[in-house]
């Protein structure tokens, strides 16, 4: 085994979460390694993903420029039979080349002094009391099986989990282990996304079938039932088209892939795939914790993820930089103090907003295709509402929309009626999250977890 080395924080997982997380703390003047398994070139996701230009701001990023982002974000929603659709205008949103975020993140992180540790894949964790203080990995040389090992134990006040559901690091320390439970397959996603050649005649043919533009993508709801939806982004230009499949994985429905494919034999104009990437994504609300003294979770391995859709880019990146808020001129980054005030922070700010729409992706999932139609003919799903969403941010009807919706619950009053509690419930969430307590006390923490479960109707983590 080699000498110990020392660090401030060790962070391991270099997908988007993880790395913005050693970019910030490094930023601050803290000796920071990042580890993961994979070569860096291989990290993270990688494949195209939509990101709130906000959530680059809130993360402590520039915007992104191309070929980080691809031209855009236009949608139109339907229903799996195309009949029924609301159309959105241009949105700030950046279509985001994962391949290119993650790759401007290691380059800042490695101008910030970030030691990037590659291929290395944790062994081990060492604990002094309850607080771990080390970690054991090995390192290979090569990505061949005849590479050679190194063994190494990096020592640290802070070890970040950026893992995702891998949980690496929190699965090896009992005493946030037992409060983080594993998503069960309800709570989980599976989501498939490919860039694809096109045959362009039959591409073009596609576009005037559904009366879009070339700038328009479409984004097909429930379209193998509950909680799933295909996206097509044809880009004539580029000669390319955009796939997106997702579903959860308690769906007895094609996953992500299946969802992808049944497109691809229906239209014979897709053809070979450029890149891409596929995952499972957890879609329940954050951990009621994710901190405990010398470790922080930040992105998936937190459940820092928009549940409505699953989209977990923007909130892991904002978690890494609110983490790093938290910490900032705190001696020992790692102490109970600071790491508090982290989990504090991020549940006060965003929360509320992950979970009220946790609430909203378990009633939506629920709806059937003809729900979903019926919502779009009377009004009760606005293009305001379905922007909100998109943008991930709660939605403040003015009065026009409100008085669309009031119209479209005269319309359709039993579909209203199933979906006032959860609504009721989204705002009595945001109150009970503004309410998160602000210092160390797990007794008070799990009063205030029992008190948030019966406001999002779920089952508190801390028993």
């Amino acid at each position: 085994m080699s000498p110990p080395q020392e660090f401030d924080v060790v962070v391991v997982g270099a997908g988007t979460a993880g790395a913005n997380a050693a970019l910030q703390l490094a930023r601050q003047g803290r000796r920071v390694a990042l580890l993961d398994v994979r070569p860096f070139s291989a990290a993270g996701a990688r494949w195209v993903n939509g990101v709130p230009l906000w959530q680059y701001e809130r993360a402590g990023l520039e915007l992104p420029t191309s070929p980080e982002t691809r031209g855009p974000a236009r949608p139109v929603l339907l229903t799996p039979d195309g009949k029924r659709r609301l159309t959105l205008g241009e949105l700030p949103v950046a279509k985001a080349d994962m391949r290119h975020l993650v790759a401007r993140l290691h380059r800042l992180a490695a101008e910030a002094g970030v030691e990037a540790f590659e291929r290395t894949r944790l062994r081990e964790v060492v604990l002094e009391g309850e607080r771990p203080v080390a970690i054991r990995a090995t390192r290979h040389s090569s990505g061949r099986s005849g590479g050679q090992e190194e063994t190494l134990e990096l020592r640290a006040k802070l070890f970040v989990d950026g893992s995702g559901l891998g949980a690496a690091l929190r699965s090896q320390v009992p005493a946030l282990a037992s409060d983080t439970p594993t998503p069960g397959p309800e709570d989980l996603c599976v989501a498939r996304q490919e860039v694809r050649e096109i045959e362009l005649e039959g591409a073009r043919a596609y576009l005037e079938e559904h009366g879009i533009g070339n700038d328009q993508s479409l984004t097909f709801l429930g379209v193998a039932g509950g909680f799933s939806t295909l996206l097509v982004n044809v880009d004539l230009e580029a000669g390319e088209v955009e796939l997106l499949g997702g579903s959860l994985v308690a769906d007895p429905t094609p996953c992500g892939k299946g969802v992808i494919e049944g497109f691809r034999a229906q239209h014979p104009w897709v053809g070979a795939r450029k890149f891409g990437g596929q995952g499972k994504i957890p879609i329940r609300r954050p951990y009621d914790r994710f901190a405990a003294e010398g470790i922080a979770l930040v992105g998936n391995a937190a459940c820092q993820v928009f549940p409505a859709h699953g989209s977990g880019i923007g909130a892991g990146m904002m978690g890494a930089r609110i983490l790093a808020e938290a910490v900032e001129g705190r001696e020992d980054p790692g102490s109970q103090e600071a790491l508090w005030a982290y989990q504090a922070r991020l549940m006060r700010e965003l929360g509320g907003l992950l979970t009220a729409f946790d609430v909203f992706r378990r009633m939506s999932q629920e709806l059937s295709n003809e729900q979903i139609g019926r919502m779009i003919d009377t009004g009760l799903m606005t293009p305001h509402g379905a922007t909100a969403g998109l943008l991930q941010h709660m939605p403040q009807p003015g009065v026009m929309e409100s008085l669309r919706m009031l119209r479209g619950a005269l319309q359709a009053p039993r579909l209203a009626s199933s979906m006032i509690p959860s609504v009721a419930r989204m705002q009595r969430v945001k109150r009970a999250y503004a309410r998160y307590p602000e210092r160390p006390s797990r007794e008070e923490l799990r009063r205030w977890a029992q008190r948030a479960a019966k406001a999002h109707g779920g089952r508190a983590d801390l028993q």
